[in-house]
């Protein structure tokens, strides 16, 4: 059976939901006004859990007892700020690293030689529990994303991207890194050759393998910002 639609409720029913559930409002206007500009859903279903009364057992949810409005929202301002502070070094670090990586296996093995499966690490070490073929198969998938990248590019008319197709008949990697997620960079730099790998890190002053910790960490950390940021528009 379908579930029962959701209907448009004004700010004012919004407002008398939230008292009724024993939340304090200190100046109605004002609340009102908040509530309108960053998108009621936003803040009360993303940031009211820590003001709820968990001993609560009626029909409905209940605020702590003394649960100011005030309080909800500084919570929701702290979190948008910090939010912006982790994206803002987040793509500092990710513009450092897609320069740095994009300069290094271009000085090695050419401009437009991604796309080759011998400029990475096809060979099974000690202790791997891949096959030769499963490798490989690593490196087709992140090649062939990077293809479905570069014709993505093209569909929505990238200058740059159309550029250097159209005058050229390849894009350098240099440029191609700048529409890459850093997921896909992730990848990338998880199926380079070892050796090309300590190039990388040792740029950074890492020990081997940190990198790669790093990438991974940054890239949920990046994802979860933006799908918040995502989420409050």
């Amino acid at each position: 059976m379908p579930g029962t639609s959701k209907v448009f409720t004004t700010t004012s029913d919004q407002l008398h939901k939230q008292i009724s559930r024993g939340l304090l409002i200190s100046n109605d206007a004002c609340t009102r006004k908040i509530i309108e500009a960053e998108n009621y859903y936003n803040l009360f279903n993303g940031y009211k859990w820590l003001f709820l009364d968990a001993d609560y057992t009626g029909p409905d949810e209940q605020y702590l007892t003394g649960t100011k409005f005030e309080e909800i929202y500084a919570l929701y301002l702290f979190d948008r700020e910090l939010r912006n502070l982790f994206i803002r070094y987040i793509l500092e670090i990710e513009n450092n690293i897609k320069s740095v990586l994009a300069h290094n296996f271009s000085r090695k093995y050419g401009h437009d030689n991604y796309l080759k499966v011998s400029n990475f690490e096809i060979s099974v070490h000690s202790g791997e529990r891949k096959t030769p073929a499963q490798k490989i198969g690593d490196v087709s998938d992140l090649i062939a994303g990077l293809q479905r990248e570069i014709a993505r590019q093209l569909s929505k008319n990238n200058p740059m991207i159309s550029h250097y197709m159209l005058e050229y008949g390849y894009v350098p990697l240099w440029v191609l890194v700048n529409t890459l997620t850093l997921g896909t960079i992730s990848i990338f730099y998880a199926n380079l050759k070892q050796q090309d790998q300590n190039d990388i890190e040792r740029f950074f002053n890492l020990k081997p393998d940190e990198l790669n910790s790093i990438l991974k960490v940054l890239s949920i950390f990046r994802n979860a910002c933006f799908t918040k940021l995502w989420m409050h528009r």
